[in-house]
């Protein structure tokens, strides 16, 4: 598990032992399991180094991390469905759940879990005495990392439906699929997790990555003090030393740095400059729109 990029369906492969479990038996396995303290959660817009500060609270602290486990990403799913009537869970049941899953993950130990982007609606079914993180890029780097990449557009074409249903069903400012061209979708995609955010009844500490950057180790020591995990400060100081942050975090077979980030940023400022300049006049115009959306920006912008 430490050394899974993802959680989710990408962990199992053709050999992976699987099995059927009944909710009841999973349920009462976990009646029985040790207590402890609640995980600690890392919450994110996509492509924004999530991955890379979680393996580095993972090398920093020693505590265990757990880096979008498929269950989380179910819950989330399912409460998008609730939005229209067709949840197979009602709220409570669904916390109740996400309770049961949350003591399976630790186990009595330390756990941090780093979600999926797009649970960040749920945040407030997870434990209230969870400690939570956000972390985040600017809108303008956003854009160019999601545009300037062929094989990142993916995540736009993998969850940009269900966005948008999140964005409809909170905003009072709708908009359809069919007229939005790729910079203003990434544009809404970004602003749907930070509005969630924005909505959410709980603190965050929240990163801006590109400051964390330049400010990494008082970022990540005060980053584990408020998830609850110890990291000194001369471990804080091996971990950014370390390989973590010369490998591409979410392929750590991958040569990666910030020289190679900042390129790759370049790229993709020139090679989708006018989608990027589509989606920031598009985000200007939801700020009027919405007094969310220019709250969230004056945040996160």
């Amino acid at each position: 598990q430490a050394q899974a990029s993802f959680l989710d369906e990408r962990a199992v492969g053709p050999s992976t032992p699987t099995q059927w479990l009944a909710w009841a038996a999973f349920r009462d396995a976990c009646a029985t399991a040790p207590g402890g303290a609640p995980p600690s959660y890392i919450l994110h817009v996509s492509h924004c180094g999530s991955t890379l500060i979680s393996r580095l609270v993972e090398a920093a602290s020693g505590a265990r991390s757990l880096r979008e486990p498929l269950p989380l990403r179910t819950f989330a799913v399912e409460a998008v469905q609730s939005f229209d009537g067709g949840a197979f869970l009602m709220r409570q049941e669904r916390v109740d759940r996400i309770r049961m899953f949350e003591k399976a993950w630790c186990c009595g130990a330390p756990v941090v879990i780093k979600a999926t982007s797009i649970c960040n609606d749920i945040v407030d079914d997870l434990s209230p005495n969870a400690p939570v993180a956000f972390v985040y890029v600017r809108p303008e780097t956003y854009l160019a990392t999601v545009l300037g990449r062929p094989r990142v557009k993916g995540d736009l074409r993998a969850y940009g439906q269900l966005r948008l249903r999140r964005w409809n069903a909170r905003s009072g400012w709708p908009q359809r699929m069919s007229d939005l061209r790729p910079g203003e979708l990434a544009a809404l995609c970004w602003l749907t997790e930070t509005t969630s955010i924005a909505f959410a009844q709980r603190d965050f500490f929240e990163i801006d990555f590109d400051r964390f950057l330049r400010s990494p180790h008082d970022q990540l020591a005060a980053l584990c003090r408020h998830l609850g995990v110890s990291a000194p400060m001369d471990r804080v100081a091996r971990a950014l030393s370390g390989p973590v942050t010369k490998v591409y975090s979410k392929n750590p077979d991958r040569a990666y740095d910030a020289a190679a980030r900042a390129q790759i940023l370049n790229h993709g400022r020139n090679a989708a400059a006018e989608e990027i300049r589509a989606g920031l006049a598009w985000l200007e115009t939801a700020a009027k729109a919405w007094r969310t959306a220019e709250l969230a920006l004056a945040r996160y912008g």
